[in-house]
């Protein structure tokens, strides 16, 4: 478990898709996280949204990612056995925010 665990855990494509296939499936089904104006962005910007919640995540799922890591899993992002669904899941929950925040871009006007 270090810095560098969590970086690569960022960088983890595998991760980030998962990542991303969370964030979309909750504002797309979870009715509470909809509501927000985070999950009206998600809704509006699948591709970019998501993003916000890579960090917390990954810092979250450190030490699983660091243990598959040390192990030799060369997939630690892509196995749900090293960080599960669940794992993500409860992540994204916890660290969903209500409000869009100021580092992703506006929604262009239409």
């Amino acid at each position: 478990m270090s810095y560098t665990s969590i970086q690569q855990a960022t960088m983890d494509n595998f991760l980030r898709a998962r990542i991303q296939s969370c964030v979309n499936k909750e504002a797309k089904n979870n009715t509470e996280l909809a509501a927000t104006t985070f999950g009206q962005y998600v809704l509006d910007q699948p591709w970019i949204a998501w993003q916000a919640l890579i960090w917390p995540v990954c810092i979250d799922g450190e030490d699983a990612y660091a243990y598959a890591v040390d192990s030799g899993n060369p997939n630690p992002g892509g196995d749900p056995g090293a960080i599960t669904d669940a794992q993500i899941l409860s992540a994204v929950q916890v660290n969903w925010p209500a409000e869009v925040p100021a580092f992703l871009p506006p929604i262009p006007p239409i």
